[in-house]
């Protein structure tokens, strides 16, 4: 057996279930539950030497575009950890886990610890696929909730 075998991310459970490019619509609701904004997102996943290589690309209502990239580095089995360059996410420290047949991600403020979100994405059929995302303040206060329908047009 090879002492330094590293978990091969194309052989995890979950995560390749969710490569290719995925469209929908975000929906923010605040902590009251009242949608406060909405917008599409294309992003586009993949495994690529090993690591999670993620693009999403967002429109918001009035044409502003924003892009942000991610790449995920295997830390063990069906674990992998998350960076950006991009705002905010690169003051964050993302991790995500295969629970079952869901992802789960645990976002954390890099300098504090402090929880800022966890998402829970579901593949509810092969091409469909429903995330939510609870938000948190700095100081633990929860800010809202996000739901994300997609589904995979490549």
């Amino acid at each position: 057996m090879e002492l330094n075998h590293q978990p091969q991310l194309e052989e995890f459970a979950v995560f390749p279930k969710h490569i290719g490019v995925w469209q929908g619509d975000w929906i923010r609701l605040d902590r009251n539950a009242q949608e406060i904004m909405r917008f599409t997102g294309l992003l586009t996943q993949q495994i690529v030497n090993n690591q999670w290589i993620q693009t999403n690309h967002h429109e918001f209502p009035g044409g502003k575009k924003v892009t942000q990239n991610f790449v995920g580095r295997v830390i063990g089995e069906g674990r992998i950890t998350i960076e950006s360059s991009d705002p905010p996410f690169f003051n964050y420290l993302m991790t995500a886990q295969e629970m079952g047949q869901l992802l789960v991600f645990d976002i954390r403020d890099k300098v504090t610890g402090n929880l800022i979100a966890t998402e829970t994405i579901n593949l509810v059929q092969p091409n469909q696929r429903v995330r939510t995302t609870q938000s948190f303040s700095i100081d633990g206060e929860f800010q809202g909730v996000m739901l994300i329908v997609e589904h995979r047009v490549e």
